[in-house]
């Protein structure tokens, strides 16, 4: 939903999700970005996707590291 511009409804799913965990993961940090991007919230969007930790091992597809990367780039930002 984050990624089809619907950051609203990105947001109630994502809160959804993470009822009863203590801590937020590297897709959640990365889904929050993309809801802060939704919002025009940049630095917000910046620091979340700072957040996503990089993979252990070698992934096989593209990991959320490796997507929040790519939206920093698309904001103008050195990772």
């Amino acid at each position: 939903l984050a990624e089809a511009d619907e950051p609203y409804l990105a947001w109630q799913r994502l809160s959804a999700s993470l009822e009863g965990r203590a801590e937020l993961r590297g897709a959640d940090w990365y889904v929050l970005g993309r809801i802060a991007e939704g919002y025009g919230l940049r630095d917000d969007a910046i620091a979340a996707y700072r957040r996503v930790e990089p993979p252990k091992g070698l992934p096989f597809v593209p990991s959320d590291h490796d997507l929040a990367l790519r939206r920093l780039r698309v904001l103008g930002v050195t990772p």
